[in-house]
């Protein structure tokens, strides 16, 4: 089984829990190979004390063996704790360790008992149980430990494994949500640009232009087409945006005549940025409203992008109206502006920014900042 966790970047970072526990039985490995090695040292040096010092083969194949066993053995311990854990301790996992320790032991003890036979350093006058049960109560205390090692070690993978799966869990629950958060917000739009797209029909066709309603209607539905398109892409290119914006703009246009005026710049790469769907339509909507409210001169819409280091940033303005000093986008009931904000919160956290401020020879300025990510 593998546990795998998505990041925000779109990268992935996997858990695999046979590495984890390969890992963990080349732990019990490396602390059998520590003590196989101390105790080699400490049988070479005991029999130089004793002025006949064993040969390094003979202390090999003194030592080898046993220690090559246990590790074997406590391979096997960590594949018994891993079906019967250790905590919470349940009668059923007490006598399934309690057999295995028992066994543990058993095998440890034949085997250092049949190497020492096998070097005739057994005494004749003790049976083979009577070195069983001697090996057993002398070795006990280093078996233990050894076995409480590896107990503890399956209790640290499997806490390690439920974190993980855990964290998976509520990585997938936090993409869900806020999945869901951005459909919503997405779906807020929708009929608050169609009411704008057919506002400006019914005022062409209460102006008696019937012609040009009609070419409007045509417009719109091609408009409709790829707005409410779901391909199921996140982000677009920033030229396919501008693309929808244009179809918005000439759809206005022939509203408002020759009072709107637009003026669309693209800096060097920037038509190639990401950027979520349908992010700039409720900002130009906004400037193209409110610029010609209260307003019976011509107003220039302009959209302007450049990319600046690892941003792409997005100016959006009209010169319409001043409006007073004490003026705030906050301060409006509209959807496009929080709707915005609320998206790029979601998305990008405190990496993008929108920022709306009145310009001083009338207008307002709304500008976008991302983080660049090219097509």
């Amino acid at each position: 089984m593998s546990a795998q966790i998505e990041t925000v970047d779109g990268g992935k970072h996997r858990l695999n829990e046979g590495r984890v526990r390969r890992a963990a039985e080349i732990g019990m490995a490396a602390l059998c190979f520590a003590l196989a090695v101390a105790n080699i040292v400490e049988l070479r040096l005991t029999s130089a004390t004793h002025g006949e010092v064993l040969p390094w083969t003979r202390v090999l194949a003194l030592t080898g063996p046993r220690w090559v066993l246990l590790a074997g053995l406590l391979i096997v311990v960590l594949g018994v704790a891993r079906r019967f854990p250790a905590w919470p301790l349940t009668l059923r996992s007490l006598v399934a360790h309690v057999v295995t320790f028992a066994m543990f032991a058993l095998a440890n003890a034949v085997v250092y008992a049949l190497v020492l036979r096998e070097f005739e350093l057994t005494n004749p006058i003790f049976s083979f149980a009577m070195y069983l049960l001697g090996i057993t109560l002398s070795t006990m205390p280093v078996l233990l430990l050894l076995y409480a090692a590896a107990l503890g070690t399956a209790g640290l993978v499997d806490a390690a494994l439920d974190r993980y799966s855990r964290d998976l869990h509520a990585s997938q629950l936090q993409g869900e949500l806020s999945a869901a958060r951005l459909a919503a917000l997405r779906a807020q739009l929708h009929p608050h640009f169609l009411y704008n797209s057919l506002n400006s029909i019914s005022a062409l066709i209460g102006d008696g232009q019937k012609d040009r309603a009609l070419t409007a209607t045509e417009h719109l539905a091609d408009l409709l087409h790829a707005a409410f398109r779901d391909d199921g892409r996140d982000v677009i290119p920033l030229a396919e945006e501008l693309q929808l914006v244009d179809r918005y703009l000439a759809l206005q246009q022939m509203r408002f005549a020759d009072r709107l005026k637009v003026s669309t710049k693209v800096g060097a790469g920037a038509g190639d940025a990401l950027i979520p769907p349908l992010l700039l339509q409720p900002i130009v909507e906004n400037a193209v409203l409110h610029g010609l409210e209260n307003n019976t001169g011509t107003v220039t819409v302009s959209i302007a992008s450049q990319v600046i280091d690892d941003k792409i940033v997005i100016a959006i303005e009209n010169d319409g109206a001043i409006v007073n000093e004490d003026w705030t986008a906050d301060g409006g009931k509209g959807v496009g502006i929080p709707n915005t904000r609320s998206r790029l919160s979601t998305i990008y956290g405190l990496k993008a920014e929108l920022l709306v401020a009145a310009r001083g020879q009338g207008g307002v300025t709304a500008t976008l900042t991302l983080p660049l990510r090219l097509a």
